[in-house]
């Protein structure tokens, strides 16, 4: 099993670029990786 943290500490939050850059991109990883487990820390 593939695993991947991902850590998010803009105090932008819905208003931040590179989350939703973030986001778009683990989404699309999730589609080509099934399998693969995301854990999103949020400081």
């Amino acid at each position: 099993m593939e695993k991947v943290i991902y850590i998010e500490a803009s105090p932008r939050k819905t208003r931040s670029h590179s989350i939703k850059a973030a986001n778009e991109y683990l989404q699309e990883l999730k589609t080509s990786h099934p399998g693969i487990s995301i854990k999103k820390i949020d400081l």
